[in-house]
């Protein structure tokens, strides 16, 4: 099957079959490099989805369970913005 007749030119000959050969060699050996590279980001993107989804059923927890347990001196809420504490200004 690699030593296909070549689309390069008209005449069949042993070059142009070894031609054919190198090419599909070639693309076979970057697609499995492109598959290889492929499955790492598809595998690494699952993975921060279950990390983000335990990070989100802890945050529930933590919600519910301040929500059943006020404590008594509470604190002030966080501040979700960029602050500059050196300068005493927002950034």
């Amino acid at each position: 099957m690699c030593f296909g007749k070549p689309r390069f030119g008209p005449h069949d000959d042993l070059q142009g079959r070894m031609g054919s050969f190198v090419v599909n060699m070639t693309v076979g050996a970057a697609q499995l490099f492109t598959v290889i590279f492929c499955l790492v980001g598809w595998g690494w993107s699952i993975w921060w989805g279950i990390i983000m989804l335990r990070i989100a059923r802890k945050y529930r927890k933590l919600k519910v369970s301040e929500a059943a347990n006020p404590p008594e001196d509470r604190l002030a809420a966080p501040i979700t913005q960029n602050h500059d504490v050196e300068r005493g200004h927002q950034a």
